[in-house]
């Protein structure tokens, strides 16, 4: 997750600049799983008065309290979508596809058993259209796949490790920077069992 900073509405303004622009701010609320579903994310934002017009949108649409702010990530070649999901049937299973937006516009996602291995990931992340835009798809930059499949692979190994508790994790998007840049998850969830 890239640096970033919880803070009241009130500290905002403050706190973005601090940071420096241009920033991403989200609305926090337990109650709100998918934000961008309802408008509880803001990007690119250039100043301090572009922050403070979209706090008074949050604060009346959604009765925001608190928000994340974090730096923009430049250099961001493709958004993945990783998740892992339980099935009383089968277990744990991972999903990788397209993400950001594109989740639900293309149908680019593949689905492995867990356990599982780093070669299997990579064989059917390459079966993927999006494997074409992190290879430099019509001459654009290469994006970072070693670090792709790292992250994919701890992800995997870290909800074996804990395969008694993890009911599904979702990273939405991941974003997948320039070669030797590595990925940044943008957004992430995960849910237990209790």
């Amino acid at each position: 997750i890239p640096n970033s900073q919880s803070c009241l509405v009130d500290d905002a303004e403050r706190v973005a600049a601090e940071i420096g622009f241009p920033v991403a701010m989200k609305v926090l609320d337990s109650k709100i799983v998918h934000k961008s579903d309802v408008g509880a994310v803001a990007l690119n934002l250039n100043s301090r008065a572009e922050v403070s017009t979209l706090l008074a949108q949050f604060r009346e649409r959604l009765g925001a309290r608190r928000v994340l702010i974090e730096p923009m990530i430049s250099d961001v070649v493709a958004e993945v979508i990783v998740g892992i999901k339980y099935d009383a049937t089968f277990g744990h299973a991972l999903v990788v596809g397209a993400g950001g937006i594109l989740v639900e516009l293309v149908t680019d996602s593949t689905t492995i058993l867990l356990p599982t291995e780093r070669i299997s990931i990579e064989k059917k992340l390459g079966q993927l259209k999006l494997s074409r835009l992190i290879e430099g798809f019509r001459n654009s930059k290469r994006g970072d796949r070693e670090a792709l499949l790292d992250a994919i692979t701890r992800l995997c190994d870290f909800a074996m490790a804990h395969r008694n508790e993890i009911v599904e994790i979702d990273i939405n998007p991941l974003l997948v920077l320039e070669e030797g840049k590595g990925v940044v998850a943008a957004d992430a969830m995960i849910r237990v069992c209790r």
